[in-house]
């Protein structure tokens, strides 16, 4: 057997192996940029699943269903299809270090990428590379369900810092902000951490 054939019988040892969540708080930006040399050293697990096996997240007028998390990929990539409610609005922001994707399986998806704006239906694209000001909004009477992506990974662990925000009581939205701002996001209207509670 070849030194190829070799590596290649590890990785694919590695198909669907489980991996737990890595456990890693970020409370700064160099805290999060740690958190991706963790990941980048972790090792890569191909993965086949359905979506329906795929964890789901939950939040406020969304949901995500996580095929494929940073513990899997050695950070290089996150992929979801998010399941946005009408109504759901995501405001002006770029991420200085991250790329991210949109591919609209179904409902509309008002999108702005740069300087346009369009509703998008199923087929509609779109990418935001990094500093890429890029806002979203589920609109019409029907979920919208998104294929949503971000390279490199992380992005993911927002929602867990905002939960883990809320249980030790920093509900501010200065604190909201900081952690926010920690994990790659910039938001254009900062006004809007006012009075955010932490969800």
């Amino acid at each position: 057997m070849n030194a190829k054939t070799e590596n290649t019988r590890e990785v694919d040892a590695r198909t669907n192996q489980p991996v737990e969540t890595l456990l890693f708080d970020v409370d700064t930006h160099d805290d999060y940029l740690r958190l991706r040399r963790v990941f980048a050293s972790m090792p890569k697990v191909p993965t086949l699943l359905h979506l329906h096996e795929a964890p789901t997240e939950t939040g406020p007028k969304r949901a995500a269903n996580w095929l494929l998390t940073s513990e899997q990929s050695g950070g290089s990539t996150v992929i979801n299809v998010l399941t946005l409610a009408p109504g759901f609005a995501a405001a002006e922001h770029h991420h200085p270090a991250e790329e991210e994707f949109f591919f609209v399986l179904e409902g509309e998806l008002e999108i702005t990428i740069g300087t346009r704006t369009a509703v998008v239906g199923p087929g509609g694209f779109a990418y935001a590379p990094p500093h890429c000001t890029h806002a979203f909004t589920a609109v019409g009477e029907k979920p919208c369900r998104v294929l949503h992506w971000n390279s490199p990974g992380g992005h993911e662990r927002l929602a867990t810092a905002r939960q883990r925000l809320a249980r030790e009581g920093r509900t501010s939205g200065e604190d909201v902000r900081q952690v926010t701002e920690a994990h790659d996001y910039v938001f254009h209207d900062v006004s809007r951490f006012a009075a955010a509670p932490a969800r």
